[in-house]
């Protein structure tokens, strides 16, 4: 699979290539998380994650041996969208890389689209890191480094931070 490439290869940026690698030292790669939004790239990067072996970008949208149109047909052909694991992947990758006002957009998105399952555990596995930014702005406030939000106030923040809905 994609993320194991980077245990045998290195990239190679003058011939644009992957060239296997010489010697053994240990190299830790990154694949980048994605946001929902650029949906295509998004299950280009689940794909990537879950077929051993593609040669080229059709081996990764063919499954049972028909080639899908769209990345995201193949998700849904190899039921890769029904578990919850990849918005656990995919949030667990976003509170990593990005500040909390990108991780709540993220999650908000992922309502709003009706992709997420499991709201409410997801919900209380990452509510601090989605008020991590408020939490800040609290200790600042308290002048004390050691200062909790409560459930309430995380909550209200929370809300607080989403734009106001509009009527078309």
């Amino acid at each position: 699979m994609y993320p194991d490439v980077v245990d045998h290869y290195r990239w190679d940026s003058l011939n644009y290539r992957w060239v296997l690698q010489t010697n053994d030292s240990n190299i830790i790669g990154h694949l980048y998380g994605v946001h929902s939004a650029a949906e295509e790239r998004f299950f280009l990067r689940i794909l990537l994650n879950k077929v051993p072996g593609p040669i080229c970008l059709n081996d990764l949208k063919t499954y049972n041996d028909v080639v899908r149109p769209t990345f995201r047909e193949a998700c849904v052909a190899q039921v890769l969208l029904d578990s919850a694991e990849q918005w656990i992947k995919c949030l667990e990758d976003v509170n990593v890389y990005q500040m909390p006002q990108a991780f709540r957009g993220l999650f908000a998105t992922l309502l709003v689209d009706g992709q997420l399952t499991g709201v409410s555990i997801l919900w209380e596995q990452y509510i601090l890191d989605f008020c991590g930014d408020f939490l800040y702005q609290r200790r600042l406030q308290l002048g004390s480094p050691h200062a909790q939000l409560t459930a309430t106030e995380s909550f209200g923040t929370f809300n607080a931070s989403l734009p106001a809905a509009t009527t078309p």
